[in-house]
């Protein structure tokens, strides 16, 4: 979830727009679980000369509020233009804490006492959770670390927005979220802070919907002569379960395989691995090929990759430029509602 909300914050930057108001409540989530950044009411141009004034606002956006922007309003100047990219990123990293502990920040704090908490240099706390899986805590960790950088007071030494996209992608990769569990868990289920005792935790249940149905009609015999000499091909699932396990080698035999028969998810998963050298030697080019076959077969995480592979050409090359903003509006198009899209369309009419 995170890392798509990002996805959302990158396609706004490079579309020149800043949202000014990132936080929880302005991320919707469908029915599918895919979160939308939405409510664009005070979004604006990166160059227009016109500073959004949230004087009115204040009560409900300072939790959030970069210090420099609570600085400015708290000395009266709300017209003042020095809103960046970094306001956004300190933003997103209020949300990320947000989401991580499941708390408004500084909740028990009132308005005077948040400008001023903030203003002197301290910060929501970031506390370790307890987990019955090894995984969860590596990607709080991971987590702390980003909303720490995001959190820095000096505004150019924060941590950047496609730092912070690379770093999502990873987690999103190493630990990719077992699609036979659940998507949503009971509240109180995951001991974020440390405050649940472990024998309250809850474990999700296993939910057989997500099953696929076995037709008990094939008529197959295994015990067929022409079946022995033939080599079995292992399923893509196998195969990023292998990766979950961090058998790299037996994950790649797969990816490769599953390939080269052509299936478009195989190719990204081939692509990133040659990407990060996982198993085989580390190769961009080639990791970048297979990316642009997946975009080209609707895989929205490769339309992002191959989009970001594009980015360092994108200044001395047009025809790059454009390519990188045709496939990273095909990725924003699956992570966006068709208004938060139109939304910010209308900014530029």
């Amino acid at each position: 979830m995170i890392r798509d909300i990002c996805r959302g914050i990158l396609f706004l930057r490079e579309v020149n727009v800043f949202h000014h108001d990132i936080r929880c409540e302005n991320v919707f989530i469908t029915q599918n679980l895919d979160p939308k950044l939405g409510n664009f009411k005070y979004a604006r141009g990166v160059d227009e000369m016109i500073s959004i004034n949230l004087s009115n606002e204040l009560m409900n956006v300072v939790r959030w509020m970069a210090p420099e922007q609570i600085e400015k309003y708290k000395k009266n100047k709300c017209n003042e233009l020095n809103y960046t990219l970094n306001c956004e990123i300190y933003s997103f990293g209020m949300l990320i804490w947000e989401l991580c502990y499941e708390k408004i920040p500084y909740e028990k704090k009132n308005f005077q006492e948040v400008m001023s908490h903030v203003l002197r240099g301290n910060r929501e706390r970031l506390l370790s959770g307890n987990f019955n899986d090894p995984n969860d805590h590596n990607i709080q960790k991971t987590f702390m670390k980003i909303i720490d950088e995001a959190w820095h007071h000096t505004p150019h030494q924060r941590i950047s927005i496609m730092k912070m996209s690379e770093t999502f992608e990873k987690l999103a990769l190493d630990y990719p979220i077992n699609v036979t569990t659940s998507g949503l868990l009971t509240d109180g289920t995951i001991d974020f802070d440390g405050t649940i005792t472990a024998k309250n935790l809850k474990i999700p249940q296993f939910n057989e919907s997500f099953l696929f149905s076995i037709d008990n009609n094939m008529d197959i015999d295994l015990n067929d002569e022409k079946l022995e000499n033939v080599d079995t091909i292992m399923s893509l699932d196998e195969g990023i379960e292998f990766h979950q396990k961090r058998d790299h080698e037996k994950a790649w035999k797969c990816f490769d395989e599953n390939s080269n028969l052509g299936n478009i998810l195989a190719n990204y998963w081939k692509g990133y691995y040659l990407y990060v050298g996982y198993f085989v030697k580390k190769d961009e080019i080639q990791a970048n090929k297979f990316f642009k076959i997946a975009a080209d077969g609707n895989i929205p995480d490769a339309q992002f990759r191959y989009a970001v592979s594009l980015y360092p050409e994108i200044t001395t090359n047009e025809e790059k430029r454009k390519e990188f903003l045709d496939y990273l509006t095909l990725a924003a198009y699956f992570f966006f509602k068709k208004e938060s899209i139109k939304c910010v369309n209308n900014l530029f009419e």
